[in-house]
């Protein structure tokens, strides 16, 4: 069996308990106050990583938040803790110092635990949820947001780009609230519910995407600002005031210096939104397939890992591979395929979680009639979104993609 390392280091492969696969049904089911759900996929002690990986769900009835309020978080949750967030069915806003933005499925947002919150939108009511689901559909669920949030240490964020060693663990006492809690356990997620979230993306994502709400609309608003300066400057003009007229010069000013403030704020601590439209994604050399990044140090110099969609063709077959160092994670949004490490294969399929950890000789098969698509993470980097840059960049997802993801370009 050929091996690939790509451009990494020569190492010693091997794969005796070098994975993990957990699934969505069957997972316990933890309440948590304020009207959330937890339901812990991975965790650093039990399985020995250096992150962990919950599904989070938000009622539909929460508590209302204003713009300026205090942020939601988990109960005594270490804030030291970057968290990247995957909208994975339902809708709701982002909240953060300055305002909110809305989220759904399909979002991916990147931020330092407390430092911003997902939650669900005000003003959505029970006949709002029914409305967008699916004729003939079941009855509404219980929550009104899904999300994957995968939680990562401080010190990871620390470590210069290049370094690929060892990545530091995740000590479970930060995340105490959300993975250890067995007195509020209430029961196990059913295989129904695994289905209705994995479904949920394409049942309400459409309408809040379509809708020409998000960044257009400020966009807009900017371009009615610029239309005010016009305004004035022209009445300046037939005036002779040339105070009136340098008055657009100053609020652009103010505005790109408030931008500027805005990111050195993100830089520290970054709290950063990806939609679905807005990835780019490249099809691996010599592969069949595709990952479109979220997050990677391209995009963001301070990220040390890449988070992406990965889209399997039929019939793909991955080449084994090793990654020396890093973590590599899929969550199966959609479809079927086939795993393997070392010798050793098992089929995944939706609502599945896969981690090979370092050294393990491993990849994803596709044999299936359709597509698979998974979120991946890989931490750290170790030099992989340069191996990806290096492929064919294939652009935006196309709109099948989006039909699967999220219920747009569907014919």
């Amino acid at each position: 069996m050929s091996v690939s390392c790509y451009r990494y280091c020569r190492v010693t492969p091997s794969c005796s308990a070098q994975y993990v696969c957990n699934k969505l049904t069957g997972a316990p089911v933890h309440s948590l106050p304020g009207g959330r759900t937890v339901v812990p996929l991975l965790h650093p002690q039990h399985h020995s990583l250096p992150f962990a990986l919950t599904l989070e769900l938000h009622a539909r009835q929460p508590e209302r938040y204003g713009d300026t309020a205090k942020l939601p978080r988990p109960p005594q949750l270490d804030p030291s803790v970057f968290a990247l967030h995957y909208m994975l069915a339902g809708s709701g806003k982002l909240v953060r110092a300055g305002g909110s933005e809305q989220l759904q499925a399909g979002d991916a947002v990147l931020m330092q635990s407390g430092a911003a919150a997902c939650c669900v939108a005000d003003g959505d009511d029970e006949e709002e949820w029914s409305a967008r689901q699916p004729a003939g559909g079941s009855e509404a669920p219980a929550w009104h947001l899904a999300e994957l949030v995968a939680y990562m240490p401080q010190e990871l964020f620390r470590q210069p780009r290049q370094q690929t060693g060892q990545v530091p663990l995740l000590a479970a006492a930060s995340l105490q609230p959300l993975l250890q809690h067995a007195s509020t356990e209430v029961g196990t997620l059913p295989d129904s519910m695994a289905r209705e979230l994995l479904a949920g993306a394409k049942a309400t994502a459409r309408q809040a995407l379509l809708g020409g709400e998000g960044p257009g609309a400020q966009q807009d608003g900017s371009s009615s600002s610029g239309d005010e300066g016009g305004s004035s400057n022209s009445s300046s003009s037939s005036a002779g005031g040339s105070g009136e007229r340098l008055l657009p010069f100053f609020q652009s000013a103010a505005n790109s210096l408030a931008g500027w403030w805005q990111q050195q704020q993100d830089r520290t601590c970054p709290v950063t939104k990806r939609t679905l439209a807005e990835l780019t994604a490249f099809q691996m050399p010599g592969q069949t397939n595709r990952l479109a990044v979220q997050f990677d140090p391209f995009s963001r110099p301070e990220v040390p890992f890449i988070s992406g969609i990965e889209v399997f063709e039929r019939g793909h077959h991955t080449q084994p591979h090793v990654h020396p160092h890093a973590h590599e994670l899929f969550f199966i949004l959609a479809g079927q395929g086939t795993a393997f490490c070392g010798s050793e294969r098992f089929p995944v399929t939706a609502g599945d979680v896969v981690v090979f950890c370092p050294g393990a000789i491993h990849g994803i098969d596709n044999d299936s009639s359709s597509r698979m698509y998974c979120l991946e993470l890989m931490v750290p980097n170790e030099q992989f979104a340069e191996f990806v840059r290096t492929g064919t960049d294939t652009g935006r997802l196309a709109a099948d993609d989006l039909c699967v993801l999220a219920s747009i370009g569907c014919r």
